[in-house]
């Protein structure tokens, strides 16, 4: 598979190029949209992908460190690289921190998976979407800016040529007050929504609204597909306005509002 990303100090997109897709129709998109609305207007089939648990792999230069929100607070931080399976149609609050000449500071981007990938039954762990964290995106959002990037499944008849070197992702800047989502909505299916930047938690800690109510995570490690084992479905509760699954307990309990 081959990627690309197009970045703008307010908006970015990505390319990916891959895997057998179904037939989708999606609009009424705009990046103008808060997080977690995007999903909800998109008028793609929502069946094939309702509790449907997306292998994501989020990943960041050097020695940054990347934490996951659990149970209303923050992981031990995992060092350049975190695999992980993420619900569809929810968001989730990212902890970074540790980036090269700005130790002091911490960056805490949202991810919001707006559909999944058809990987073949036995390779779903070989196919996660990825979501790079840039050095200088990073430093864009402890400078005070927001940058959007939307990470987009390519169809392969408008694909970007092939890369020279197949571990370097091309990227395109979007132009000032062009809509990222509504491009990558042209050029493809969108996949996740990254967003960095804008927001810092309260000095006593993060509220439960600032980490989206700790969406569940389904941590997994990059195996071959040979005994890998699938990753659940989730039965979504009928009747949450946050749209939820139930909860999977790490130490406690979440109850439904």
């Amino acid at each position: 598979m081959h990627f690309a990303i197009a970045v703008v100090c307010l908006g970015c997109v990505w390319h990916q190029l891959s895997l057998a897709q179904q037939p989708v129709v999606h609009n009424h998109l705009t990046d103008n949209l808060p997080s977690g609305i995007s999903r909800r207007v998109q008028r793609w089939p929502t069946e094939p992908s309702r509790g449907h648990i997306q292998p994501v792999q989020i990943t960041a230069p050097g020695r940054i460190k990347i934490g996951l929100a659990v149970d209303g607070t923050f992981l031990p931080a995992e060092t350049g690289s975190v695999s992980v399976g993420m619900l569809i149609g929810v968001v989730y609050r990212l902890q970074v921190f540790n980036i090269p000449l700005y130790e002091g500071h911490e960056v805490y981007p949202t991810v919001e998976i707006l559909n999944r990938l058809y990987p073949p039954a036995d390779e779903t762990y070989q196919f996660p979407i990825p979501v790079d964290l840039t050095l200088e995106e990073l430093e864009l959002a402890i400078g005070g800016k927001f940058v959007t990037r939307v990470i987009y499944l390519e169809p392969p008849d408008n694909a970007f040529p092939n890369q020279k070197f197949s571990d370097q992702q091309k990227y395109f800047d979007v132009r000032a007050g062009e809509d990222p989502l509504e491009i990558a909505n042209r050029l493809g299916r969108p996949m996740a929504i990254l967003r960095i930047g804008g927001r810092l938690p309260e000095p006593e800690g993060p509220s439960e609204s600032f980490l989206f109510y700790s969406p569940p995570l389904f941590p997994y490690q990059r195996l071959s597909s040979v005994g890998a084992p699938a990753l659940p479905t989730v039965n979504l509760w009928k009747n949450s306005s946050i749209n939820y699954p139930e909860p999977v307990r790490r130490g406690g309990t979440r109850e439904k509002e």
